[in-house]
């Protein structure tokens, strides 16, 4: 099933919405991340129908590409 998922996170949405490879990449670990919190997702369970974990992986996009559109405007400054 993940492998599903993350093939919609690359080229389902990623690639349409020409996501840089960074902020694809970071919506995969995102997307790894909230399913490493539940281990025992059950495919039966309503709140993990495939429609769902497919809107969890846009989410995880928003989330990457906002995460990296903030860093390009405002980097962090190197303090030696």
């Amino acid at each position: 099933m993940r492998a599903g998922i993350i093939d919609k996170i690359i080229f389902g949405i990623g690639f349409n919405l020409k996501q840089t490879l960074k902020t694809i990449h970071l919506a995969v670990k995102i997307f790894d991340i909230v399913s490493l919190a539940n281990p025992n997702i059950d495919v039966n369970d309503p709140k993990n129908h495939p429609k769902n974990l497919k809107v969890l992986a846009a989410q995880c996009l928003l989330l990457a590409s906002k995460f990296n559109e903030v860093t390009r405007l405002y980097p962090a400054e190197i303090v030696h």
